[in-house]
């Protein structure tokens, strides 16, 4: 984990030493599933939601650490038609590299790099999954695509978890699509 991103970091210094700083706070929804799930539970997507703030370090090609509250929404159903909720809050801390195509007030962003969600809490449901349950430190990659136009900003981007959801029992890893909007100063 370390090493994804030390190496993001120092790939981004040469943008950074005469940076432009633009701050970008968002918000955004999410719909999350899972890779590698087991076969006896089956989890369908739920929206979720994220909001935080986004920093972009540099001109046209840049840096973009961020950081983010977010709530990742799963339905999971067991044997028996058992099925249940699970919502779980936490902080994603995206560090992206960009590449910005435009000129001015308008440009399209190509971005990608490592991001680690930092689980703070489950909410109680009927599963009994509690934060415990749960890889509580997780690595993912993320790419995505944004749209500059004036002071606005739109951000959609994937990410593939590397590391698994639950800390025991499944090999599960999560995917997750977000779309953001925000305002950059």
């Amino acid at each position: 984990m370390r090493i994804l991103f030390s190496l993001a970091l120092a790939a981004a210094i040469p943008c950074t030493a005469a940076a432009q700083v633009t701050i970008n706070p968002k918000v955004g929804i999410s719909i999350s599933d899972m890779k590698d799930a087991t076969a006896d539970v089956d989890t369908r997507s739920r929206l979720g939601y994220q909001g935080g703030v986004d920093l972009r370090l540099g001109g046209m090609v840049f840096l973009q650490p961020g950081l983010h509250l977010q709530q990742t929404g799963l339905e999971q159903q067991l044997p028996g038609n058992v099925s249940y909720n699970l919502d779980v809050r936490g902080l994603h801390i995206p560090v992206l590299l960009g590449l910005k195509l435009g000129t001015g007030m308008a440009g399209v962003r190509l971005v990608g790099g490592p991001a680690l969600t930092m689980v703070q809490s489950v909410k109680d449901n009927v599963g009994l999954v509690t934060k415990e349950d749960l890889t509580t430190n997780r690595l993912g990659g993320m790419a995505g695509i944004g749209v500059d136009l004036m002071g606005l900003s739109v951000d959609l981007t994937g990410e593939m978890g590397f590391t698994r959801f639950f800390e025991q029992g499944s090999d599960a890893k999560l995917r997750t699509i977000r779309l953001s909007a925000g305002l950059r100063f």
